[in-house]
């Protein structure tokens, strides 16, 4: 009974389909093609059931409470990594821009971020390279990173 039913609604479906598709269907050359198209998607959802076509079957996989849980965390997990990744990056794009508007060009630059046990995240790191002839201004480079960034960086002069 109950497959009756489905191919009742298949059925209703495909009609309610099949006349939406005859209203939309533009009068020219293609309007007998798409008649017979449309003539042969509704036989097709009539008689399709009685010869026992397609059908498909989905595997059933439940998860268990413990795997549900260990994807969540897995997933919680992920975007912490990638929010720490995103500031990381962000807070060395915001420094070389600020210190390249003072003319001071970085060598490299290095940010370490951790989460803190009740989720805050901190900066717990930043190294900036620069070259020798900066050593002489490293009080206003110290100036722009802690008054201007509110960063406490190490800084390591090269040549």
């Amino acid at each position: 009974m109950t497959q009756l039913k489905v191919w009742t609604v298949s059925v209703c479906l495909a009609v309610a389909a099949a006349s939406i598709l005859e209203m939309v269907v533009p009068n020219n050359k293609l309007e007998k093609s798409a008649h017979m198209l449309i003539g042969l998607f509704l036989m097709c959802a009539v008689f399709l059931p009685f010869s026992g076509g397609i059908s498909v079957e989905w595997p059933e996989r439940s998860q268990t409470v413990e795997e549900r849980n260990l994807n969540a965390r897995t997933l919680e997990e992920e975007v912490k990594r990638q929010a720490l990744a995103n500031m990381e990056t962000r807070v060395e794009e915001l420094t070389v821009k600020r210190l390249e508007e003072e003319g001071i060009h970085i060598k490299k630059i290095s940010v370490a971020m951790d989460t803190l046990s009740d989720g805050r995240i901190e900066i717990s790191q930043v190294e900036i390279g620069l070259d020798a002839k900066w050593l002489t201004h490293e009080g206003k480079i110290r100036e722009i990173l802690e008054n201007q960034l509110g960063l406490t960086a190490k800084l390591q002069f090269g040549s």
